[in-house]
Order: structure tokens, then C-alpha cells, then sequence
């Protein structure tokens, strides 16, 4: 048997963000030695991080009217008797029952962490990347096969040649610390970049000469309290030059504040880790005692961690000082991709069979998927 897969991915945004990378980093992991991976990207904008996957097709079905919808079966079949296809890997739940009605009998879905939600589809096969999505959705019977993969990515090469041009534009020197968050401005990320503002002013209050750099493509600057605002922050608002494949320019930091795969990125480089949390003020660094609770919620904002401002700043200073970091630790061990791809062909080859036959519950799947474009377009 061929060994073909289809990922299968809906952008409702702009092409860019986490589980992008965490597709690019499966499909350029070793695993590709064995599999023949195709890309669909659906939706309203294509995206430049998949079109640079190398694989053995890439399609584009645009949607611009809801009448698109309708036409998009029928595409997926088309590339799936094109390519062969004998796996679909879907990767957002909305558009689950096109993998189901396609016709393939072997399909799973990554659900690349964020928020427990409501409207999900039944699936045979569900790959999740928190112990906080994988509780929530085996109390809802969501699956009859689970797989616990946290998010994984691989090393990757510093791009010096854009770290020193950062460093002169804000005016870097060898005493200065450097905290690094790179974030769309958003409101989503409002409280996570007002935090990094305030814990670079606590740092220079304690007389460390700490300096922000915060990275991204402009959206809403309205989000950013400027009454925080000292000059020992540097905004980098870029289209391209330091936004894609910014994980490049970790190496500058000394401190990086984060969430999700960017954190993982930056361990690879066993930086000094601070992330948000619902209930701290600041930013928490990321230890071993906290490190479990942080991997429980896939590293995102809504780790349930509450720790009083004065330790926090404390905290991280010792750790400035001690020079004992372990993150680098921690990416060898939970979060390098090559070390989890025995565990991907695995499930490639133990999928539950689907049943291609149309129901309520698809129906009910089909429907959210029209009303999510619905907002979009």
C-alpha cells in the first residue's frame, strides 16, 4: 500500500500563526522518508507558511461567496483520486466532513490546542496536544481513538544577519538584557504584552538594564497601555523582515515571553522562559514547578498559576543570575518533533476505519463550517 497523505487545512485569517508551523515541522520532519504528503489549504486567504512546505502537492481552494462551499467536495475528491490519497490528516474540526465524505476510509484530526469547544464533530481518531483539550473531549465521547502528542517543532538555524541588524536598531549594548515577545497585536494578546511591558520596567526598577523587543504585524495598537510605556521598549511592527520565520531571531534574547510553539522554539535555545497565565500579573517563569501546569495547558494563557508580583520579579532574576537554565532540557525531551515520529507512523498505521456515510452528526459539523465562513466572508 502507498503511504499518501492529504492534510487538509481551513484559514479563516491570514495564512500565518501556530498550527502552520506545527504542519510544516511534521512534513519536514523524518517522517517524510515514509509519506507522500499533499497539502489543501481551504478558505479565504492562502498562506505563504504551507505553500513553502516541500511536498508532493499543494491546492488552494479559495472562497470568496458561500456558493464556494459547494463546489468543494467535488475538488477534494478530484485531488484525492489525483494523488492516491490513502490518509486524510485534517487539521481544524470544521471542515472534518469533507475528510469523512471524501471517500477515504483512514482519517484522523489534529486539533492543534486552543479552547474546548462545543461544536465538534465525532471522529474516529483525534490527535490532541493538552491533557486540558484530551480530559474535556473524552468526557464528550468525541473520539474512539485518542493520541496525546504535545506540540513538537525542530531546531532550526539562527539568522544572524537579522539579529545584528535588531540589535542596531535599538541601539543594543553588552550590559543589556533583552526580553523578546513576538505576538500579533491583537486583543487576544492584550494582557500577555501590557505583562511584558510591566515586567521589563520591574526589572530596570531592580536595577537590571532590561530592554523589550516585541515583534509583529500591527493590527490594533489601541490594545497597548501607553501610560506602561518607557524607552526601554522597541516596537517592531514588520510585514515580512522580522515577522516570518521569527523564531530565527530568538538568539537575541536572553528572556523570552511566549506562548504555545514559541515557547518551545525558544527552549531549543535554552533561553529564560517567562509565560502568561490567567491569574499572575506578570509573566511566570516557566521552571520545574511550574513547567507541568504550563504542559497541561499547551503553554497558553489560560494556565490556572497565580503568583504575587514582588516573586515573580524575584524569580526571574535569580534565574538571570544563577545560570542554571534547563530549557534546552526540556526540548530534548518533550518537545523535539524527531523524537515523537515513530509515534506519528504508528497511528498512521493503526487508524480506526471510518464510515463515509453522511448523518446528523456531519450535518451538524457542515453547519458550523457555514456559518464560520459566513463570518469571515
Amino acid at each position: 500500500m502507498e503511504n499518501n497523505i492529504l492534510v487538509i487545512v481551513l484559514t479563516l485569517s491570514n495564512g500565518v500563526g501556530g498550527h502552520y508551523y506545527s504542519i510544516s515541522a511534521l512534513m519536514n520532519s523524518s517522517i517524510k522518508k515514509k509519506y507522500n504528503f499533499s497539502i489543501v489549504n481551504i478558505g479565504i486567504n492562502d498562506s505563504k507558511i504551507l505553500k513553502d512546505i516541500n511536498c508532493s502537492s499543494y491546492d488552494y481552494l479559495k472562497i470568496e461567496k458561500i456558493n464556494d462551499t459547494l463546489e468543494l467536495l467535488k475538488e477534494i475528491k478530484k485531488i484525492v483520486r489525483r494523488q492516491k490519497i490513502d490518509i486524510i490528516h485534517c487539521f481544524n474540526e470544521q471542515i472534518y466532513w469533507l475528510s469523512v465524505m471524501s471517500g477515504v476510509r483512514r482519517n484522523i484530526l489534529t486539533k492543534c490546542g486552543g479552547q474546548n469547544v462545543k461544536h465538534f464533530p465525532k471522529v474516529e481518531n483525534l490527535i490532541l496536544f493538552s491533557n486540558e483539550n484530551l480530559s474535556y473531549y473524552k468526557k464528550l465521547s468525541s473520539s474512539q481513538n485518542y493520541f496525546l502528542i504535545p506540540n513538537r517543532v525542530l531546531p532550526f538555524q539562527n539568522d544572524n544577519k537579522r539579529i545584528e541588524r535588531l540589535k542596531s536598531l535599538i541601539g543594543y549594548q553588552k550590559e543589556d538584557i533583552i526580553l523578546l515577545k513576538i505576538a500579533r497585536i491583537t486583543k487576544f494578546y492584550k494582557k500577555s504584552i501590557n505583562e511584558s511591558i510591566k515586567i521589563t520596567n520591574s526589572l530596570n526598577e531592580n536595577n537590571i538594564k532590561a530592554k523589550l523587543i516585541l515583534i509583529g504585524s500591527e493590527v490594533d495598537s489601541d490594545i497597548i497601555d501607553t501610560s506602561l510605556l518607557q524607552n526601554n521598549v522597541h516596537f517592531i511592527f514588520s510585514d515580512d523582515e522580522f515577522t516570518h520565520n521569527a523564531k530565527e531571531i530568538i538568539d537575541i534574547c536572553d528572556i523570552y515571553i511566549g506562548t504555545g510553539r514559541g515557547i518551545m522554539e525558544a527552549s531549543s535555545k535554552n533561553k529564560i522562559i517567562l509565560g502568561s497565565t490567567s491569574e499572575s500579573n506578570l509573566p511566570v517563569l516557566v521552571n520545574e514547578d511550574t513547567l507541568p501546569t504550563f504542559m497541561e495547558y499547551n503553554f497558553s494563557e489560560r494556565v490556572p498559576i497565580k503568583i504575587e508580583e514582588e516573586a515573580i520579579s524575584k524569580q526571574i532574576i535569580s534565574a538571570l543570575f544563577d545560570k542554571k537554565n534547563n530549557s534546552k532540557v526540556w526540548f530534548d525531551k518533550y518537545f523535539d518533533i524527531e523524537k515523537v515520529v515513530d509515534v506519528y507512523d504508528n497511528i498512521y498505521s493503526n487508524l480506526v476505519p471510518t464510515i463515509n456515510k453522511f448523518n446528523i452528526k456531519l450535518l451538524k459539523n457542515f453547519l458550523h463550517f457555514i456559518y464560520q465562513i459566513n463570518k469571515c466572508i
